[in-house]
Order: C-alpha cells, then sequence, then structure tokens
C-alpha cells in the first residue's frame, strides 16, 4: 500500500492512462493505491510512470 496524499481513484485514472494498471483504493483509506511487485522490467515502467504522475498537478 501506498499513501499518495492525493486521492487513490484519481491515481489509479492517470497510471492508467500510462498503460499502468495499479491495485484498488478503500473508502477507509482513500490516499492509498495497492501496488503488486512485479518483474524487474515491471517494476521500472511502473516506477516511471508513478514519478510522472506524482509531478504532475493533483487532478480536480
Amino acid at each position: 500500500m501506498i499513501d499518495t496524499d492525493r486521492p487513490g481513484r484519481q491515481v489509479m485514472a492517470a497510471m492508467q492512462k500510462q498503460d499502468v494498471y495499479i491495485g484498488r483504493s478503500w473508502p477507509i483509506w482513500p490516499n492509498y493505491v495497492r501496488i503488486t511487485v512485479g518483474t524487474p522490467h515491471e517494476m521500472a515502467v511502473f516506477q516511471n510512470a508513478f514519478h510522472k504522475v506524482m509531478s504532475g498537478p493533483v487532478s480536480a
């Protein structure tokens, strides 16, 4: 679980735009998203996309 400091559903949507699909968030933890560890290549792709998403503005 990662605390994104922003709504998890917005992070999930932004990651999907990067062709990276992450786990869900929960109503009791709205700023957390579930991340599953993959292969080294998959994790490198995730890290690149996550950096782009988290460096951008918070969606409204």
